[in-house]
Parts: structure tokens; sequence; C-alpha cells
């Protein structure tokens, strides 16, 4: 493979597109668990969850730095069935995965613009195209288009999140869960949180399956996902703990604006104007972007060490002496 020199800067926006790609999302959270678990969850989640995977990428991203990532690391542990298992249901997820961020993205351009069905599908297959000739072009300029995708996306949220501190009227805590509502059993507060807030903090392995392609990947990804791993925790705390603090009424929180719902684009449109609501809605549709560019990439390293080895047809092992 083609190495590639990857900046730590570059990888460090790289991992928090694969954890995060914005703080959208965590209004259903709000929602459903309450402020106060919200935001005791986003607090709690990154030291017992998100940690001790990002760990683990670390050490066997530095112990056995190989194209596909965690596919080789299951690989020489658990053998080849389950090895190949791991890459096949993670390829499988991302085929689902990817093909939704396509969606929200046109869809959220389509509910505020109000274009017709065909130019929705001619986006759709556009955007396809062209990130697709981003990712055969190389690693290099897939790196490039993360990082200028991750400054457009923290930048809004950041100015969302003073703006709110800025008018705190409310106890951003209260209530710790919703009114007639238990803390645990199935449809408890507690586990639509986790469900949610557990989603929120994963994808820390998937800039592993760029490794063999990386220079200096045992220095430059660890350092990253130890960088990553604080950042997101704060870009999620910030917005919602500044929301609820200055706008309040968590109940309405939801990703969909309308019927009397408020998503953190309406908050911003209230709190700071018509531009902040513009700058948080393509915030939102960037970082979808930004999600199917990056996973275009990690998903097709494992996909292609199947095929060198056997597992799949042997047309996927194929490489560009070039690109």
């Amino acid at each position: 493979m083609k190495r590639t020199r990857v900046p730590l800067f570059s990888a460090f926006f790289m991992i928090y597109i694969f954890v995060s790609g914005g703080s959208f999302g965590i209004e259903e959270m709000v929602a459903a668990s309450g402020p106060g678990l919200t935001l005791i969850l986003l607090i709690t989640l990154p030291i017992i969850w998100a940690l001790p995977m990002a760990l683990v990428a670390s050490e066997l991203g530095s112990a056995i730095p190989e194209g596909g990532g965690f596919y080789a690391w299951t690989r020489r542990g658990l053998g080849h069935f389950w090895g190949f298992q791991a890459a096949w249901w993670w390829s499988l997820a991302l085929l689902v995965d990817t093909s939704l961020y396509i969606v929200l993205s046109a869809t959220y351009l389509q509910n505020q613009i109000g274009f017709g069905d065909n130019i929705y599908y001619l986006l759709c297959w556009s955007v396809i195209a062209v990130f697709t000739v981003i990712n055969v072009l190389g690693l290099k300029l897939v790196a490039i288009g993360s990082s200028v995708f991750a400054i457009l996306i923290i930048s809004p949220i950041l100015v969302l999140s003073v703006i709110g501190i800025a008018n705190w009227q409310f106890n951003p805590f209260t209530p710790i869960i919703p009114p007639a509502t238990d803390l645990f059993g199935a449809e408890g507060a507690l586990i639509l949180g986790l469900s949610i807030g557990m989603w929120f903090y994963s994808g820390y392995e998937s800039m592993s399956t760029l490794a063999e392609e990386i220079e200096e990947p045992q220095r430059i990804i660890p350092k990253a996902l130890m960088l990553a791993l604080p950042f997101v925790a704060l870009m999620y705390l910030l917005p919602t703990a500044a929301s609820l603090a200055a706008f309040g009424q968590w109940e309405l929180f939801s990703v969909d604006s309308g019927d009397n719902k408020v998503s953190f684009v309406d908050i911003g449109r209230i709190l700071g104007g018509t531009a902040l609501g513009h700058a948080l809605l393509a915030s939102v549709v960037l970082g979808n972007l930004a999600l199917y560019l990056d996973y275009m990439a990690s998903g097709a390293r494992p996909l292609q060490k199947l095929a060198a080895d056997g597992l799949l047809p042997p047309p996927l092992a194929s490489i560009s002496p070039r690109f």
C-alpha cells in the first residue's frame, strides 16, 4: 500500500467525524431521558464506555498497524473464521449506515429549500459520485476534506454554546428524568438514554482500517485518539447544556422541527438569529456528508483485505499503482 503523510490534526478531525460528525441527535435523548440524565450520561459514558474502546484501538493499532485494522486484530486473536465475521458484519452495517447519511443530508435540504424528488435523487447520486472520486484519488484528499468539513461543522456549534451560556436562565439538570417515567425498566429513561448515548460514543476503531496507508501510524493514530476522546465529549456536552440553560423547555427537544418541536437548529435561530440557524443547518448537512466521506474510506479496507486473504472475490483485492 502507498503510504500517505496524514498530519496529527487531520487524523484528529477524521476520528472526530468517525465518532461524532456533529452534535445533532442528542435532542431525542433529552426528550426521552430527561435533561439531567442526558447530561450525566454525556459526562460518564466517555469514561466508562468510550475510553476503554479508544484504549483498545490505540494499543492494538500500535501493536498491529496493518490494513483492515480490527479485522487483522480479530484474525490474529481468534482465527480466520471470526476475523471474517468481524469484517463482514461491520461491512454490512456500513452499507446500511452510510446510505442513511446521504438520505439525511438530502432530506434536511429538501425540507428547508423545498425541491422535488427528481432533484432529491440527483443530489444523492451526485454526492455518491463526487465522494467516490475523492476516495479513489487517495487518502490525502480524504484527510484534507475531513479537516475542512470538521472545522465547518464545529464552528456554529461553538457559537451556539457561547450564546447559550451567555443567556443562562434555567438549571439544565432539572428534571433529572421526565416526570412519571421510571429510571429503570425496558422503557425506562436510563435504557433509552444508553441506547442513544452509547451509539454517540462509538466508532473509535474505524481509523485503524487505514493504518497501513498512513506514515507513522503507531505515533499518529494513538495521539489522535486520545485528543479526540475529550473533544467529542465537550462537543456533545457544551451545546446541550447551553441550549437547556438558555432555552429550557426540554420536553420540546426533537431532531424534527415543527409541531411545536425544536432542534438545535431552531434553538440557534431563536437565540442567535437567522444567520446562526442557517449555519447550524449547514453543520447538520455537512456532518452527515463528512460521515459518508470518511466511512467510505474506512469501510473499503476490510473488504479489500478479505479479498486479499481469499475470503471474497479476487478482483476486490486489486490496488491502483497510482492512487
